[in-house]
């Protein structure tokens, strides 16, 4: 399994990286949109990742653009995690995992991930 990680806060993508490696998973992390799209394009061959967590306020590009393309390009099971409120976004994003960074902490969608909750 590998996941990528899209997440411009330092302390929110440290948690995840620490669970990520409690479980031994595979990752790479993204810390800008730019960043994102790179590792995307490289990877666009191999369709490697398995998950895609992203925040949708990135501070150099617009999330929702990101997760489109995303969805237009891999097979990954997508899940935004962000601190905007979902119902702004669910009809953008209706098959998709949405969580809340003010209920739900990194640690939990690791969890959730491994315990095929998702």
């Amino acid at each position: 399994m590998i996941l990528l990680i899209i997440e411009d806060n330092i302390n929110i993508a440290a948690s995840f990286k620490e669970r990520l490696e409690h479980y031994k998973i595979e990752y790479k992390i993204a810390k800008t949109g730019v960043e994102a799209y790179k590792i995307l394009y490289e990877t666009l061959l191999s369709n490697e990742f398995d998950y895609i967590i992203t925040n949708i306020g990135l501070p150099d590009e617009n999330g929702i653009e990101i997760v489109k393309f995303i969805k237009s390009k891999f097979n990954s099971k997508i899940i935004i995690y962000s601190g905007k409120n979902y119902d702004l976004y669910k009809y953008k994003f209706p098959n998709d995992y949405f969580y809340s960074k003010k209920e739900n902490s990194p640690q939990d969608i690791i969890d959730m991930i491994m315990n095929n909750m998702l």
